[in-house]
């Protein structure tokens, strides 16, 4: 992205820094040349990477349609505007207005629990937002505090990323190619199915608001629904009114006929609280406003990939250092429950202590740590069982602010500074492809180790040759790339679009051998060794097809009957009899599919992103969004991981084993690749890249690493 820096567009637009990449462009902040100030301004640029007619033609409908939505959509006061929109040399622009703020997910990191003041006037301020680009026949389909911005000038909230953005009408016209578009566990279940509605960003807005009065995670409140009504447990520490649940139990409801259909809806219940409530003072009713812009005939909605069009300043909210009232009466509670509960219960309540802090930042855990220990001290000093409580508490929360994981093993005979000096004599770029406009999705080598299979979200398949560096066309699928999987003899390559079908292709020929229509959207895939064995995993199942001759499905299992996750990774194991899956909500499952039994493992606490297997040990890897890789030993019939590796790269987003030794490698979304020696999970090398690796695979032999990233490359690394 850096080569595009300084270049002026249009004789006007100077692109003077890179905010990030999406499925099928890149965005960028820029100055403009022409007013008088040199505003700053965020340009989203659609790059094509062939210069077909008929595909130049589709993009460029795609261009108009989306650039008239973000028109329309920025007439809103609390959207941003959209300033210009054009074509150049056969590339694409949107030039939109820059929004100067604090995101607020950082204002939930940095300050503490909202209480319901806070919360019921968020809702007043965001709903009205939601009911415009509804009645625009619009839905987001990305709510989350990541998207949304309070300006530093005023303090109002502004809602961003319209990049998901997608007409009502084109869904009701059953287009082939829906945009599947979400956030793990802000998505209600039918959004997740590809069947998005207007209430799916009710249900986001709810979780959002639930998150910020709980302090809990998205994925963890996944864990907090009654198994058989799926509403909401509410924290016994959350001091809320019951009118006040009631709402956002409605908003979040996984039914989507029973949740809220229209956001006024919902301001309606609202406007019927009581406002004499101790919980909630009378609040102040915002109206929003609209600003009228050119209209522009040629300006049409759609363009599909995902974007974030403002750039978020480094200014946060001035550090909270003390608890305020709220957080004092739920730590008096626990502590008060301390002191007259038994054993268990208390471990109970203080872990709800203790979860709630796991969230906080290091500087604000250090200055509440003395106010917390005085609260605890006053209530429990005739109890030694309780002053126990009070040291783990103090212990905990000084690991937590040192960001450590006391059950992680973590040994190493290096300091940082050794590990990367180590890493240049053990990790060799040898070869680099550039040839892909959108993030590498999958990446796998041949039998010979000659050439490498790199696929990308946007459709696009290229087999790239090692020998002579080039890279030949296999397929450019109509419909966005949704899973692949290789066959470990190298030999089949099955591929899962979002049009709900998979395709199987011989590599050694060059040629599709089948087309399989399936009835669900499909998250992962898994080919076993000789490629006769197909899985798909799907929403709370996993089905498995025998390839030999034509496709036949051998069996569908459910996995879960209580709820429906994406089962985001799948792998068989070297017998074929046992399928190994990682779900969106952080669980492994091993299912049996001779015997037909399926055992739950312990979970990572979010989603389970890559599946790796040692095949001559039958042990396995799953790195997750939780930020660990695991191990695990099937032989041993235990349900816990034998060891875990902290891996410190902002999530891991893919895992790979080598077929050789004892190398496990791990990337992740701040372009950090490490690599571990998994039997004693002492770090042997890390490099931290300019993009956020997003694919790895091991040569058979072991001594290549190709690592795929954000921006659409591929990298190979000789191993020495």
């Amino acid at each position: 992205m850096t080569s595009m820096l300084d270049r002026i567009i249009r004789e006007h637009y100077k692109l003077i820094k890179p905010l990030g990449s999406g499925a099928f462009g890149r965005t960028y902040l820029a100055h403009n040349l022409q007013a008088s100030d040199q505003s700053t301004c965020v340009i989203k640029q659609l790059k094509l990477e062939g210069k077909d007619p008929d595909v130049v033609a589709k993009v460029r409908e795609w261009f108009k349609r989306e650039a008239e939505a973000l028109q329309r959509l920025g007439q809103h006061a609390q959207i941003p505007q959209l300033l210009d929109a054009f074509e150049e040399k056969q590339e694409f622009y949107l030039v939109q207005e820059y929004i100067e703020g604090t995101v607020l997910r950082e204002e939930l990191r940095e300050s503490s629990l909202w209480n319901e003041q806070q919360a019921f006037d968020f809702l007043q301020e965001v709903l009205p937002i939601l009911d415009f680009i509804h009645s625009k026949g619009i839905i987001h389909r990305d709510i989350k505090p990541e998207n949304l911005i309070r300006r530093a000038n005023d303090r109002r909230l502004f809602l961003i990323d319209f990049g998901a953005v997608k007409q009502v009408t084109k869904l009701i016209q059953k287009q082939s190619s829906l945009t599947i578009v979400h956030s793990q566990g802000y998505s209600p279940p039918e959004q997740l199915a590809g069947m998005p509605e207007l209430n799916s960003d009710i249900y986001a807005l709810g979780i959002t608001c639930i998150e910020a009065l709980t302090g809990m995670s998205p994925e963890a409140l996944v864990q907090v629904r009654d198994p058989k009504t799926r509403q909401f447990i509410w924290p016994e520490a959350l001091v809320i009114s019951n009118e006040f649940q009631l709402i956002l139990q409605k908003m979040v409801c996984t039914d989507s006929h029973q949740r809220y259909t229209k956001a006024v809806d919902v301001l309606q219940s609202l406007s019927q609280l009581n406002t004499d409530s101790p919980t909630l003072a009378s609040p102040d009713h915002y109206t929003p406003t609209e600003i009228t812009t050119t209209n522009s005939a040629d300006l049409q909605q759609n363009w599909q990939h995902s974007y974030t069009p403002t750039e978020i300043s480094s200014r946060g909210l001035d550090e909270a250092t003390s608890i305020d009232k709220q957080q004092r009466e739920k730590v008096n509670h626990l502590v008060s429950s301390l002191s007259t509960h038994s054993n268990d219960n208390s471990k109970q309540l203080f872990d709800q202590l203790n979860q709630r802090f796991q969230v906080l930042e290091e500087s604000i855990i250090r200055n509440r740590l003395n106010t917390i220990q005085s609260v605890l001290q006053k209530k429990l000093v005739l109890l030694s069982s309780s002053l126990f409580v009070i040291a783990t508490v103090s212990v905990t929360l000084y690991a937590l602010a040192q960001n450590q994981t006391t059950h992680s093993i973590q040994p190493t005979s290096l300091n940082s500074h050794q590990l990367v000096e180590a890493s240049k004599t053990i990790l060799e770029e040898k070869y680099r492809f550039s040839n892909h406009s959108a993030p590498i999705t999958f990446l796998g080598f041949s039998s010979d180790g000659m050439t490498v299979v790199a696929a990308s979200d946007d459709g696009l398949v290229k087999i790239q040759n090692l020998q002579d560096q080039t890279s030949k066309l296999l397929t450019q699928t109509p419909n966005k790339i949704l899973a692949l999987a290789l066959s470990s003899n190298g030999q089949y390559l099955a591929i899962a679009t979002q049009d709900k079908t998979i395709e199987v292709w011989d590599l050694v020929n060059l040629k599709k051998n089948h087309q399989i229509t399936v009835d669900q959207l499909v998250w992962s895939l898994a080919l076993n060794y000789e490629g006769q064995m197909l899985a798909a995993g799907n929403l709370g199942r996993i089905q498995v097809w025998s390839l030999q001759q034509m496709p036949r499905l051998l069996k569908t299992h459910t996995i879960d009957p209580q709820k429906a996750e994406p089962i985001q990774t799948l792998a068989f194991n070297s017998g074929s009899d046992t399928l190994i899956g990682g779900s969106a909500d952080g669980s492994i499952y091993l299912l049996n599919t001779k015997e037909n039994s399926l055992q739950k493992l312990q979970k990572h606490t979010k989603a389970v992103r890559a599946i790796a297997i040692d095949y001559p040990s039958e042990s396995f890897f799953t790195g997750s969004a939780d930020d660990t890789v695991n191990v695990w030993e099937p032989k041993k019939e235990t349900k816990q991981p034998i060891s875990r590796m902290p891996a410190d790269m902002g999530g891991v987003q893919a895992i790979a084993k080598s077929p050789h030794g004892r190398k496990i490698a791990a990337g992740g979304a701040y372009g950090v690749l490490r690599l571990w020696d998994w039997q004693t999970t002492q770090p042997i090398a890390s490099l931290t890249l300019s993009s956020e690796i997003t694919a790895l695979a091991f040569s058979p032999n072991g001594k290549m690493l190709a690592v795929g990233n954000q921006s659409g490359e591929t990298v190979i690394y000789q191993l020495k």
